[in-house]
C-alpha cells in the first residue's frame, strides 16, 4: 500500500543571503564596497535589492545605496571611476545635480546596472547606518538596511509600490520581523515630523499588536 501523499508545503521565501549569489550583483557590490572602504565612508544597501537580500525578489536591476561621506564628493567620484563605475550626468552638470537631489547617479560599467548613491542626512539615516545588518560576500562585508528600518522607510514614502513592498516583506518574513519595534519607530517618526497618518497605515497592513507585545529591546 502506497503511503498517502503529503500536502504540498507553501513556497518558502528566499534566504536573505541568496540574492548575493547573483553574479552581476555580487560583482557590483564587491566593487562598491572597495570604493567605500577606500574613501572611509559608511554605507548600506536599501530599496529593491535590500528587499531581495531579505528574501523577496522584485523585478528591478537598480541598486540604491545610502552613504555618509568622510571626504568630499569629488573623492568619491574619483574612487567610483577607479573601481569601474561611471556617472550618468555630465561633469559640468553633476555638482548642481548633487546639490539639488543629494544623489550621485552612477552605474556599474561591467554589468550596466544603475546605482543611485544617496548622501545621508543627519538624524534618521545616520541611525539606520548604525543599525544596518552586515552580510558576508566572499571576503567583503555588505551592510544592508534592517527589515524593520526598510518597513519604516516604505511607510514614510507611502507610494503604491512602497505599500506593495511592505505587504510582500510581511508575507515572506513576517515571523522574523520585530513588528512592535517597527510600530515604535514609526510613532517616533510621527512625533519628529508632526504628523499622525503613518501609524494607521502601518496597522492597516500589519494588523494591531497583541496587548503583551513589546518587541525586542533595541532601537
Amino acid at each position: 500500500m502506497k503511503p498517502k501523499k503529503q500536502p504540498a508545503k507553501p513556497p518558502r521565501s528566499r534566504k536573505k543571503s541568496d540574492a548575493l549569489t547573483d553574479a552581476p550583483l555580487s560583482a557590483l557590490l564587491s566593487s562598491i564596497a572597495n570604493v567605500f572602504e577606500e574613501t572611509n565612508a559608511a554605507w548600506f544597501v536599501f530599496g529593491a535589492q535590500a528587499l531581495a537580500i531579505h528574501g523577496v525578489a522584485r523585478a528591478t536591476a537598480d541598486v540604491d545605496i545610502t552613504v555618509r561621506l568622510a571626504g568630499s564628493t569629488a573623492q568619491l567620484i574619483a574612487a567610483l571611476a577607479k573601481h569601474g563605475f561611471g556617472i550618468h550626468i555630465k561633469p559640468s552638470e553633476l555638482h548642481a545635480f548633487i546639490a539639488e537631489t543629494r544623489v550621485i547617479p552612477a552605474f556599474h560599467k561591467t554589468s550596466n546596472i544603475p546605482v543611485d548613491i544617496v548622501l545621508a542626512g543627519p538624524g534618521l539615516e545616520e541611525l539606520m547606518l548604525e543599525r544596518a545588518t552586515r552580510l558576508k560576500l566572499q571576503n567583503v562585508q555588505i551592510p544592508v538596511i534592517t527589515m524593520e528600518d526598510f518597513l519604516v522607510l516604505k511607510i514614510l514614502a507611502g507610494r503604491g509600490k512602497d505599500i506593495q513592498d511592505v505587504q510582500l516583506l510581511l508575507a515572506a518574513r513576517g515571523p522574523d520581523i520585530d513588528q512592535p519595534l517597527v510600530a515604535r519607530r514609526i510613532a517616533e517618526l510621527e512625533q519628529i515630523l508632526d504628523q499622525a497618518d503613518l501609524t494607521p497605515t502601518w496597522l492597516a497592513l500589519a494588523g494591531p499588536l497583541p496587548k503583551n507585545a513589546t518587541g525586542k529591546k533595541k532601537r
